[in-house]
């Protein structure tokens, strides 16, 4: 591989383009669902802008994360290949590009979609400011920060294609937002050392596997409880509330599998895993 396209590749790590994918997915199902369960009619350029504008606004908050973060990733065996600690970036180049495409997102979205530009600030203040700069080295539960952020896509979309905010999509927010604990408990229970090492703290590094597969258990019946709560009160049909429960029962089946093997690598990867793409597809079966 030639140095331009090894440098372009390593562009490409540094905005996550796994947690891009993911967030525009939600974003777009929440439109989507949204759009049906409200009979609205979807405009194509909007949702096309807009969706462009999910994609810039969460890439450039991935490569700031990994610019404010490069200390602490060159510590972490599962994050010091990433391109800054690794070398093939610059501090400033990292910084420039996180900076570009927060600021082509909002600039986007204040002309297709201005309603949802206070969501995006949300996104932004939770997971920059709150999440990263000012918590994730110093709390246990600094994760439960960036929660606003995971339910700022489901915001934004029925914004889009509702065109409003409903008690529905209030709770498939709910949904989001107490999922990423549960996503990112398992992963720290996973990475116990690594991030011990790093000195960053996370729940298992404070209470111990055992108790933190016991929360994510139990969080993981309230996001199931939500989940069910919100295809109810969406108007989903037999297909979609058979989907949710089937979303529901291999959650909490994998959630209290590992509660009773807290230290199982197997079963703390498989829920990590499998919540990946959870609400997505929660959400979309609101629209079946």
């Amino acid at each position: 591989m030639g140095p331009r396209w090894l440098k372009a590749r390593a562009y490409v790590e540094l905005v996550k383009p796994r947690v891009a994918l993911g967030t525009v997915a939600l974003f777009l199902a929440s439109v989507l669902s949204s759009a049906r369960m409200e009979g609205a009619a979807l405009d194509p350029l909007t949702v096309a802008a807009s969706t462009a504008a999910a994609a810039s606004l969460i890439a450039g908050a991935s490569a700031f994360n990994e610019y404010f973060d490069r200390d602490v990733d060159a510590l972490m065996h599962r994050t010091r290949g990433r391109p800054l600690p690794s070398g093939r970036l610059k501090e400033s180049e990292a910084l420039a590009v996180s900076l570009a495409l927060i600021g082509a997102s909002l600039a986007t979205l204040s002309y297709v979609a201005p309603s949802t530009l206070g969501v995006a600030l949300l996104a932004l203040a939770s997971y920059i400011g709150a999440y990263t700069c000012l918590l994730k080295r110093r709390t246990e539960l600094a994760v439960l920060s960036g929660s606003p952020g995971c339910a700022s896509p489901v915001l934004a979309g029925w914004l889009i294609g509702a065109g409003r905010l409903t008690p529905a999509a209030l709770l498939y927010a709910s949904v989001a937002a107490l999922w990423l604990p549960v996503h990112f408990w398992s992963l720290a229970i996973l990475f116990e050392e690594d991030y011990r090492r790093a000195q960053v703290p996370t729940l298992p590094s404070s209470i111990g596997a055992e108790a933190s597969a016991r929360v994510v258990a139990s969080t993981s019946m309230a996001v199931a409880l939500l989940a069910w709560a919100a295809a109810v009160l969406g108007g989903a049909g037999s297909i979609g509330l058979a989907s949710t429960t089937a979303l529901n029962a291999a959650l909490l089946a994998l959630a209290v599998g590992l509660s009773l093997k807290p230290r199982s690598e197997g079963r703390a990867w498989r829920l990590f895993k499998y919540s990946s793409p959870y609400v997505v597809l929660t959400v979309l079966s609101s629209a079946a």
